[in-house]
């Protein structure tokens, strides 16, 4: 991990936050999460994070790489589709499905197509970053605002990003 993933593990630590992943829910009730082994997780308060999966419903269409998301360029062009654009959580995009990045992203989309339609060059662009909130009584939070990804180094690069199944 990361000195920013350091940083928020040890600050999760010290506000006695747990942090599990690959934790399959299959119910919750009032005070508890049960797991689909069996499994029992007693809380006070839950923050949970289902796994973001690309739409199944796309893949061996050529528009999706291999779980499902919409591989797209950095200005959010599905590639090998002309005139077709996508953003948010379907886009196979780097970092986590958020929606300031989904709004971000429509920006960015809509200002790209209404350009292309009008034959010129847009001049936006977009970048990629993170902006969590985590609260804990009444004085008492952690803010974090930051650039995770230089976008230019990652599109030139051609990566492809997919989330992980956390087996949800």
């Amino acid at each position: 991990a990361g000195s920013e993933g350091l940083a928020l593990r040890d600050a999760l630590k010290a506000h006695r936050i747990e942090l599990l992943s690959d934790f399959p829910v299959s119910r919750i009730t009032a005070g508890s999460v049960l797991t689909r082994q069996g499994g029992q997780l007693d809380y006070d308060l839950l923050m949970l994070l289902p796994p973001v999966r690309g739409a199944s419903a796309l893949r061996g269409m050529g528009v999706t790489d291999r779980v499902g998301f919409f591989r797209v360029d950095r200005n959010m062009r599905v590639e090998g589709v002309e005139g077709t654009y996508a953003v948010g959580d379907c886009v196979n995009s780097p970092g986590p499905k958020m929606a300031h990045t989904a709004v971000s992203q429509g920006e960015l989309a809509a200002a790209k197509l209404s350009a292309e339609v009008k034959a010129r060059e847009a001049e936006t662009k977009y970048e990629h970053e993170i902006m969590p909130l985590f609260h804990e009584g009444e004085h008492d939070s952690i803010y974090m605002h930051k650039q995770f990804w230089d976008t230019e180094k990652i599109w030139a690069a051609g990566r492809s990003y997919a989330a992980v199944d956390s087996g949800g």
